[in-house]
């Protein structure tokens, strides 16, 4: 499952914020975008819960 579009979100966002002088909102958005990776890159490295590749029975 492709869930990088919330990282396309987050850097329109973070473009919003740049070009309108929210310098506060714009640091928080890199904060979220790094653990917004970082988060997504552990979801790929393991199976979702609820989707038809799930381990049953361990």
């Amino acid at each position: 499952m492709n869930n990088t579009w919330i990282l396309d979100v987050l850097t329109d966002l973070k473009t919003f914020t740049s070009m309108n002088g929210l310098k506060a909102l714009e640091n928080e958005l890199d904060c979220t975008h790094r653990v917004a990776s970082a988060e997504l890159d552990a979801l790929n490295k393991r199976p979702i819960l609820g989707s038809k590749t799930e381990h049953r029975g361990r």
